[in-house]
């Protein structure tokens, strides 16, 4: 295989890793619903059984913790959606976190730029080599 093979394969991958994430936010949200309806409605004194989601075996060495969606969607997915729905134009820290509160993620952080700025530089690395750092701060979708 050639350099620009593996490039479109980590590209699917990734781009299938955003979607199965997309997919185990919307099911975590029906557990909480589906919880908090038989709170609410189920009078017979039965106990309700709290399901939990875990996203894959913890190792020893390195605990992981599920992220907290504290929005509709997750912080991270909305970063990458919002950065690839400019179609190329530089967007600044402060810009993407007000688009991505619009879709209805949201942060706790004193400095929500810089946390966008994480986010992405994450996702760089992982793979996501369409986005691109063009100023402090500041980034953009090179993709298609």
């Amino acid at each position: 295989m050639d350099s620009a093979t593996i490039r479109d394969h980590l590209r699917e991958l990734n781009e299938r890793l955003a979607e199965l994430d997309e997919e185990r936010e919307v099911l975590r949200g029906l557990i909480v619903g589906y919880e908090g309806w038989l709170r609410l409605h189920d009078r017979g004194g039965t106990k309700v059984a709290t399901l939990t989601v875990t996203p894959g075996k913890p190792t020893k060495a390195t605990p992981r913790r599920s992220p907290t969606v504290k929005g509709t969607i997750s912080l991270s997915q909305a970063t990458l959606r919002v950065v690839r729905e400019a179609h190329g134009q530089p967007l600044h820290g402060r810009e993407i976190a007000s688009r991505v509160q619009a879709l209805g993620a949201q942060t706790s952080a004193a400095k929500p730029e810089r946390v966008m700025d994480l986010l992405l530089y994450s996702h760089r690395n992982r793979g996501q080599r369409d986005l691109e750092r063009v100023a402090p701060l500041t980034w953009r979708w090179k993709g298609e």
